[in-house]
C-alpha cells in the first residue's frame, strides 16, 4: 500500500497490533511532527536488532531512552493487557525517571536563566521541565535552543560594547575587554557608559594585574643598580621606573637596593616602612630582629578592609636574608637575597623583588599606581602560594545578600590566583545553597583539586561533583550544625534523598516518612546479614517532628505543610549513593544507642528489689483507696470526672509497677519526646493522695521543656528522690514534710538542658544519725544509698546525670539537679 499523507502513515503504524515490537517506530508515531518514510526506515532497521519480547521489554526501552510520551501511549495499547496494579507501578517508574532526569539537569537550567538575567533576557526556568515529561530529548533540545540564543544575544551585547571604545581611556578600555573576555558583559557595559565606575564594586576582572615584567632573566640585584643609575640599562628601561610623582616607589627601591648591598637591621627596618608605606598611608614603627641568616620584621599594611574574609593576621612577618625561615603555623614571606632559590617551607610565602618592580611601572597616563592597586595585587602575589584555609576564613563573617556573596566568592577565587567564568561563583552559590561552611568547604575543595591556573570554568565544578571526597568534605559542612544529632541528619539525609527521587526541593511529610522507611528496611536487611537473623528496628524511633524543627533553626530548611529545602543545588551536589549509605549508617547508629539504652534500662528495672517496687506502690495503692472513697461520695459531675480520670492514671502506676515486679518490662522501654514540665506536674499529683510529702511545683520554662527519654525512668528517679526524702524526715521526725520541684533550662554553651531543683525541708545531708540504721543494713548485707544509685543510673540511661549541691535547699534541707538534655 502506497500511503502519501504522513498522518495517514503515523495513524497505520500505531494501529498495528504489534508495534509494541518496533519501540523506535512506536516512539516516532507517537511524537508531534511529520515523520518521513526514511525516518520509519531507520527505525525499522534498528528495531531488528533489538530484543524485544513483550510490552514490559519494549516498555523499558522506551524508558532507558527517555521517550515518556511513547511509555503511557504503550500502556494505553489493547495489546498491554496490563492489570491496573502493574500499569501504576510502571506509571511510577516513568515518573521517577523524569524526576532523576530534572535532577541532574536543574544545575544547567540555573546555569542558563542565571546567564539571561545578565544578558537582560528573561526565561521561563520550567519550560524544558514541561517538555521533560514527554521527551527528555525534547528537553534537552530545547535547552540548547535557549543556550545558542543566548550565545547569539552576547555577541551582540560585546559588538554593542565595543562600538563604545572610541575615544575611552586607555585603562578603560582595557578593563572592558578583560571583562568581555571573561564574559562579564554587563560589568563591561558599566565600564563604557559610566565615568564614575569603581572597579571594588563589580568584579576583579576590573582591577588590573601588572604586566609581566620584561627583565626576568636579569638577576634583581642588576636590575637594582639600574635603578641606582650603578650600571647601564637598557634603553627601554625608563619606561620602567617610578613616575616623578612616585615618592612611594622610589623609597621601595631604594630600600631594595639598600638591603640587597648591606643587609643591616637599619636598612631591613626602612624596607618594612617602604613597604606598608607603598600600600597605605599610616606611618608605623618597625622593629626588625635577627633570625636564620637575615632579619624578621611584621608589615602591618597588607590586609585590605574590603576583603573581611582575607584569612591573613594583622601582622605578617617578612623575612629578608639568603635563605627562607622555618617553617611556622602562620604565613610568612620571604624576600630573597641572592639568586639561592631552595624549595619552600609551609607556609612560606616567595616574594621576589622584581614582583615588587612592576608595581612601580608608570600607568599609562605616567601616574602612580594607587595604593590600593599596589596592594591588591601583592596579596594576589602572595595568597595564590597559601592554601585556603590561610587565605580565607568566613567563620562569624557577615557576606551580605547574593549579590555581595558572589562578588566576594570571585575574590577568594582572585587571590587563589585563578580566573574564574561568570557562572563559577553563582553555580557555588547554588550547590552550597549559600550555606557559609558550605560554601567555604566546596571553594576549598576547588582550590585544592584544581592546581591547573588560572581559568577555572563551570567543567570543573562537574568533575568536582564527581569526586567522592571532595562531596563528602561539603556533605560534612552542611551536616555540620547538626552535630551529634542522629535523628536530625538521618531526617535531613532523607529529605535530599527524596527529593531527587521525586525531582524537586519541596517536601511532603508522608513522603519523608516513606523514605526514612525505606532507609529503615536496608537497615533491617543490612542487620538481618551481619546477624543471620530478622530484626524488627521500628522507624517510629526517629523522631522526624523535632529533627524538622532543629534542622530548620540550622538554616536547612523551612517547615510547614510542605517541607522547602534550602535550594535544589544541594540535591544535585549532595543526593548519591554515598549519601544514601551513610544516611543508613547514620540510622542504624541510632537503632544502636536506642537498643544500648533500653537494654541498659530493661536491666534497670529488672535489678529493682522487691522491697523497692512494694515501698512505691504502697503510697500509691493508699492514695487509690482515697481516691475511689472520694470518687463514690462525690456528686458534681466534673469532680466525679476529675477524680476519674486521677483513678485511672494512680491504676496504670500500679500496673507498671506491678509489671516491673513480673520481669515483663519491654513495653515499658519506648523512648519518647515528652515536656519535662508536664511529667513534673503529673508527678506531683499522683504524689497528693499517697500521704508521703506535700509537693510543689514551680514551671520556670515559660513553654515547654522537651526532651527525648525513657518517660518511666525519669519518673521512678523522682519517684525514689522523694521516698528517700520521706524515710530521712521519718528519721529526724520533720513534721514539716515539704518538697519544691524547680523545672527550668540551662545552657551549658554545647548543649542546652532541662533542669529540675529537687529541694526538701528534711534534714539533709549527714545531719541525722544513721547508727542503728548502718547496723540494719550491715546485718542484712544491704549496701546503703541505694535510692541515690537508682536514681543515677537511670537518669544515665536517659543520657542525663543527678548532681548534688554543696548548701542546703531554701526549704532547709537537701538539694539535688537533675539534668535532661533538651532534644532541640
Amino acid at each position: 500500500m502506497f500511503i502519501t499523507d504522513q498522518d495517514d502513515f503515523k495513524d497505520v503504524i500505531r494501529a498495528w497490533p504489534e508495534v509494541w515490537r518496533q519501540p523506535k517506530l512506536f516512539g516516532l508515531a507517537i511524537a508531534p511532527g511529520p515523520l518521513s518514510g526514511l525516518d520509519a526506515a531507520s527505525a525499522v532497521l534498528e528495531g531488528l536488532e533489538t530484543e524485544v519480547f513483550d510490552v514490559a521489554d519494549s516498555f523499558h526501552w522506551l524508558l532507558e531512552a527517555g521517550d515518556f510520551r511513547a511509555c503511557r501511549a504503550l500502556l494505553a495499547l489493547p495489546a498491554a493487557g496490563m492489570a491496573d496494579e502493574r500499569r501504576s507501578a510502571l506509571d511510577e517508574q516513568i515518573n521517577r525517571s523524569i524526576a532523576t532526569i530534572r535532577t541532574s539537569l536543574l544545575p544547567r537550567s540555573h546555569r542558563l536563566v542565571k546567564r539571561a538575567e545578565t544578558l537582560g533576557i528573561r526565561l521561563d526556568p520550567e519550560e524544558w521541565a514541561k517538555a521533560l515529561t514527554d521527551s527528555k530529548q525534547e528537553a534537552l533540545d530545547l535547552l540548547d535552543r535557549i543556550q545558542f540564543k543566548l550565545d547569539k544575544e552576547a555577541e551582540q551585547r560585546a559588538v554593542a560594547v565595543e562600538s563604545r571604545f572610541a575615544g575611552l581611556p586607555d585603562e578603560r578600555t582595557r578593563v572592558a575587554k578583560a571583562c568581555l573576555a571573561n564574559g562579564e558583559y554587563a560589568v563591561a557595559q558599566r565600564v563604557v557608559e559610566q565615568t564614575d565606575f569603581q572597579p571594588w564594586l563589580s568584579s576583579p576582572t576590573t582591577v588590573r594585574r601588572p604586566q609581566t615584567w620584561p627583565f626576568q632573566n636579569t638577576s634583581n640585584e642588576e636590575v637594582l643598580r639600574w635603578f641606582a643609575g650603578e650600571a647601564p640599562s637598557p634603553s627601554d628601561f625608563e619606561d620602567y621606573l617610578p613616575a616623578k610623582s612616585d615618592s612611594k616607589g622610589r623609597a621601595l627601591v631604594t630600600a631594595l637596593h639598600d638591603v640587597a648591598t648591606s643587609l643591616t637591621a637599619d636598612h631591613v627596618a626602612s624596607l618594612a616602612a617602604a613597604l606598608d608605606g607603598f600600600v597605605q598611608d599610616a606611618p608605623i614603627n618597625h622593629h626588625p630582629r635577627p633570625a636564620e641568616n637575615g632579619f624578621q620584621v611584621d608589615l602591618c599594611g597588607l590586609n585590605d578592609p574590603r576583603l573581611p574574609w582575607l584569612a591573613l593576621p594583622a601582622r605578617v612577618c617578612l623575612h629578608v636574608g639568603q635563605t627562607p625561615p622555618s617553617a611556622g603555623g602562620k604565613p610568612r614571606i620571604w624576600l630573597p637575597i641572592g639568586e639561592d632559590r631552595p624549595d619552600l617551607p609551609e607556609s612560606v610565602v616567595l616574594l621576589e623583588p622584581n614582583v615588587l618592580f612592576a608595581l612601580v611601572e608608570p600607568d599609562g597616563q605616567d601616574q602612580a599606581p594607587t595604593m590600593q592597586w599596589r596592594r591588591i595585587n601583592i596579596l594576589r602575589h602572595l595568597c595564590m602560594q597559601l592554601p585556603f584555609d590561610q587565605v580565607a576564613d568566613t567563620s562569624g563573617t557577615d557576606l551580605g545578600e547574593e549579590g555581595d556573596i558572589l562578588i566576594a566568592l570571585q575574590w577568594m577565587f582572585d587571590m587563589l590566583g585563578y580566573q574564574p567564568a561568570p557562572e563559577v561563583p553563582d553555580m557555588v552559590l547554588y550547590y552550597t545553597a549559600g550555606i557559609p561552611d558550605a560554601l567555604t568547604a566546596l571553594v576549598r575543595e576547588l582550590s585544592r583539586t584544581v592546581t591547573s591556573r588560572p581559568q577555572l570554568t563551570h567543567d570543573h565544578l562537574t568533575a568536582l561533583r564527581d569526586n567522592h571526597e571532595s562531596v563528602r568534605a561539603i556533605r560534612d559542612a552542611v551536616f555540620a550544625p547538626l552535630d551529634v544529632d542522629l535523628h536530625a541528619k538521618v531526617v535531613f539525609g532523607a529529605l535530599l534523598a527524596r527529593a531527587a527521587t521525586l525531582g524537586t526541593s519541596r517536601i511532603s511529610p508522608n513522603d519523608l516518612a516513606a523514605e526514612v522507611d525505606r532507609l529503615n528496611d536496608i537497615v533491617c536487611d543490612e542487620v538481618e546479614r551481619d546477624e543471620a537473623r530478622r530484626r524488627e528496628l521500628p522507624p517510629e524511633r526517629v523522631d522526624m517532628a523535632d529533627a524538622i524543627d532543629r534542622i530548620e533553626t540550622a538554616g536547612l530548611v523551612t517547615g510547614g505543610t510542605q517541607i522547602v529545602l534550602a535550594g535544589e543545588g544541594l540535591v544535585a551536589l549532595l543526593a548519591n549513593d554515598d549519601l544514601i549509605a551513610w544516611s543508613v549508617a547514620e540510622l542504624r547508629r541510632l537503632h544502636d544507642v536506642h537498643d544500648l539504652l533500653e537494654e541498659n534500662a530493661r536491666l534497670l528495672l529488672l535489678n529493682r528489689t522487691t522491697r523497692q517496687n512494694l515501698h512505691a506502690t504502697k503510697g500509691y495503692k493508699y492514695a487509690l483507696e482515697q481516691l475511689k472513697y472520694a470518687l463514690n461520695q462525690a456528686v458534681d459531675p466534673d469532680e466525679r470526672r476529675t477524680l476519674t480520670q486521677q483513678v485511672k492514671h494512680i491504676e496504670e502506676i500500679i500496673d507498671e509497677y506491678e509489671a516491673i515486679q513480673r520481669g515483663d518490662v519491654q513495653q515499658l522501654l519506648r523512648t519518647t519526646t515528652f515536656d519535662v514540665a508536664e511529667l513534673v506536674s503529673d508527678f506531683a499529683q499522683s504524689e497528693r493522695h499517697t500521704g508521703r510529702l506535700a509537693i510543689h511545683v514551680n514551671n520556670q520554662v515559660g513553654t515547654t521543656a522537651e526532651v527525648s527519654a525513657i518517660r518511666l525512668l525519669v519518673r521512678l528517679a523522682l519517684v525514689d528522690l522523694a521516698l528517700n526524702a520521706a524515710q530521712a524526715m521519718d528519721a529526724a521526725k520533720v513534721t514539716n514534710r515539704q518538697m519544691q520541684l524547680t523545672v527550668r533550662q540551662a545552657d551549658r554553651g554545647d548543649q542546652c538542658f532541662a533542669v529540675i531543683d529537687v529541694e526538701d525541708s528534711g534534714p539533709g545531708f549527714g545531719n541525722v544519725d544513721n547508727t542503728a540504721l548502718d547496723q540494719l543494713r550491715k546485718q542484712n548485707d544491704m549496701p546503703g544509698g541505694e535510692g541515690l544509685r537508682n536514681v543515677q543510673r537511670n537518669l544515665e540511661a536517659c543520657r542525663g546525670k543527678l548532681e548534688r549541691v554543696a548548701t542546703r535547699s531554701s526549704l532547709g534541707g537537701a538539694h539535688l539537679l537533675i539534668w535532661l538534655p533538651l532534644s532541640s
